[in-house]
Order: C-alpha cells, then sequence, then structure tokens
C-alpha cells in the first residue's frame, strides 16, 4: 500500500524530471551539457566548502576506510546482472543460429519498425515519454486499480459462485446413450 509521502516523492520526482526537460528543450541544450554542468557545480560548491572549512579536520581523515555500498548490495546486484546478461545474451545467440525461423523473421520486423519509428525521435524525447509512462503507469495502479478491485473482487467472487450453481444445475444426461 503506497502512502501519500510516497506519492508526494513520486509526483515531486515526476514534475522535476518534466521541468528539467521542459528546461533543456526551452534553452536548447543537451543532457549530457546539463550533467556535466551540474558535476562542475557539484565539484566547485565542494571546494567552496573545504576553502571556507565548512567540515573540520576531525571528521574526516584521509585514510579512512568508508562502506559507502555494502558488499551484499554489490554481490546482490552483481548476480542479478550476471543472470540478466547470460539470459540475454542466450536468447540472442538462439536468434542468430536461427532455431526459429519465424521468430528470427518477427524479430526482424520488430527491429526495422524500432528504426522506423525511433527515427525521428531523439533520446530526450523518449526518456520524456518513458517518464510519463511509468507515471502514468504508476498513478493508474495506485489510484484507480487498486480502488476498483477493492470493489470489484467481492461481486466477481459472488458472479463466480452463480454460474458454477448455474453450470452444476445443467441436466448432463450422461444416462442417455444415443448412437448414430
Amino acid at each position: 500500500m503506497t502512502t501519500a509521502n510516497s506519492r508526494i516523492i513520486n509526483l515531486s520526482i515526476f514534475f522535476s524530471i518534466n521541468a528539467f526537460y521542459m528546461l533543456l528543450y526551452i534553452f536548447n541544450h543537451t543532457f549530457i551539457q546539463v550533467i556535466s554542468t551540474l558535476c562542475i557545480l557539484l565539484l566547485l560548491v565542494s571546494g567552496l566548502f573545504v576553502f571556507l572549512q565548512v567540515h573540520t579536520a576531525l571528521d574526516y581523515k584521509e585514510n579512512d576506510k568508508l562502506e559507502i555500498v555494502s558488499k551484499k548490495a554489490l554481490d546482490n546486484f552483481i548476480t542479478y546482472l550476471y543472470e540478466q546478461i547470460n539470459d540475454k545474451l542466450t536468447q540472442i545467440r538462439k536468434y542468430l543460429l536461427w532455431k526459429n525461423k519465424m521468430e528470427n523473421l518477427t524479430v526482424i520486423v520488430i527491429i526495422y519498425l524500432i528504426g522506423n519509428f525511433f527515427s525521428f525521435l531523439n533520446f530526450s524525447v523518449l526518456f520524456y515519454i518513458l517518464t510519463w509512462g511509468i507515471f502514468l503507469y504508476n498513478h493508474i495502479s495506485n489510484v484507480y486499480i487498486k480502488k476498483i478491485y477493492a470493489v470489484a473482487y467481492p461481486c466477481y467472487v459472488d458472479i463466480k459462485e452463480q454460474v458454477k450453481y448455474v453450470y452444476e444445475n445443467i441436466p448432463k444426461l450422461k444416462h442417455i446413450k444415443k448412437n448414430i
């Protein structure tokens, strides 16, 4: 169940991505330009903090070993990545060896259609559409589907029981043997 906080976080992420891409469009910049500028700004701000000595020298020691990413999280990610890469490469191998000709023809047609469809869309537009799609899916799932499911499920169970009762009461006429 989603809470109000998670909905607010989802909405803020959605609107910030939309605002970011609108600003990219308005100022006619690319995504890489903005990311590199933000990285430079981050480095400059951290340099300003070091110059102004906002933190004390006791807070940070150069030889301290920090665990930013845990071994367990990294191990789980590597295992997941290993399985996904091997699954996809096995599937690609199957297509390259032409094990099933109809699947290969379907893949060729799909790749051709994707190439033609995305020939007029750049990465920014694709990412923008993907953001809208993910947000709309989550919003519709959280707001409508769960509420409809809570109301419709008891009706579904009742209708299912009634249909089962009607089906069981249809005479089967198994005792009649008719030869043709």
